[in-house]
């Protein structure tokens, strides 16, 4: 009914879950879905992780995208 909206960390999860974006799941912003086109199950642990992330700051966000890609470029 659209009267309440969901934090961020709600989104962060539910997007995850969904494959998209979570600008896109709070926009509808077409040109932001992910390469996913299929739903993700994720685990206690992986649940927790995106709320983590959700709970920090955009510029803590941002530091901690950068170290993972960081690392999947190392090997």
């Amino acid at each position: 009914m659209g009267d309440a909206i969901p934090t961020q960390e709600k989104l962060v999860v539910l997007a995850g879950m969904l494959g998209v974006t979570s600008d896109w799941l709070s926009f509808g912003d077409s040109t932001r879905l992910m390469e996913q086109t299929t739903p993700t199950a994720f685990d206690k642990q992986e649940l927790a992780l995106f709320s983590d992330m959700a709970s920090l700051s955009k510029r803590d966000q941002r530091l901690v995208r950068q170290l993972v890609g960081v690392m999947l470029r190392t090997d």
